[in-house]
């Protein structure tokens, strides 16, 4: 893994667009995750919060899945479609109510964007969700293109969402950087296509538990990025 403070040692080729990855790379979508699943079990009269949230992490349906609701009320005898259809609302929008972009990024985009670098986003979330949650953080207009699920069909670490963004910036990948907090889904993938990868480690939870993570830059913080961005401009 590179330095924080200086580039990996692939040759580089200058930046000419910025993609940026959106969950707990812009705002604490697990965090939200978690209050949202410790508000729905208290309105089922239970204090099992975590146990709500963890099923969200199981494999079977995926991270945002409704149908995680669904199994935790029938696991416990409490599913009604009423009370399912309840729990899910409330849910959505707990977790909706605490999506607050991180410190420091509505400021650095706006400064990217002053420099007419092209911005792109690209999130697993389908469209609905990701413009409700930009929206949320103060970040709706901030990108030039935005690239959901629904668009390619295929989830990160598939290269296709980037491949996608890149064709829509009109952007080679050698000259573009891709900004996200997860090794597996993000980082690995970009380099995959020949992008220049800056890890957003101050939004990877498991950051302290992993190994060397294979990206050219490493954010501590958001506010890390634009001295490491901006002389590749």
């Amino acid at each position: 893994m590179a330095d924080d403070s200086t580039p990996g040692k692939r040759m580089r080729d200058g930046v000419r667009a910025v993609i940026f990855d959106m969950d707990n790379t812009l705002f604490d979508l697990i965090g939200a995750k978690m209050a949202a699943s410790n508000t729905a079990s208290e309105y089922l009269g239970r204090d099992d919060g975590q146990d709500f949230f963890d099923y969200f992490l199981r494999p079977d349906w995926g991270f945002e899945d409704w149908r995680n609701i669904r199994d935790y009320l029938l696991d416990r005898d409490l599913f009604t479609i009423p009370r399912y259809f309840e729990v899910c609302n409330l849910y959505e929008q707990e977790k909706l109510d605490h999506i607050t972009a991180y410190p420091g990024v509505t400021q650095i985009i706006l400064e990217i964007r002053q420099k007419e670098i092209p911005l792109g986003l690209v999130t697993d979330a389908d469209m609905y969700h990701a413009k409700r949650r930009l929206e949320k953080a103060g970040l709706s207009e901030a990108f030039d293109h935005i690239v959901t699920y629904e668009m390619t069909g295929r989830k990160k670490p598939d290269t296709a969402p980037f491949l996608l963004a890149l064709r829509k910036l009109g952007s080679a990948s050698s000259v573009t950087a891709m900004v996200g907090d997860s090794p597996h889904r993000d980082i690995v993938p970009a380099r995959e296509v020949g992008m220049q990868t800056f890890y957003a480690r101050y939004g990877d939870r498991l950051a302290d538990t992993r190994g060397e993570v294979p990206a050219d830059y490493i954010l501590n913080t958001i506010s890390d990025l634009p001295r490491l961005l901006y002389p590749l401009f």
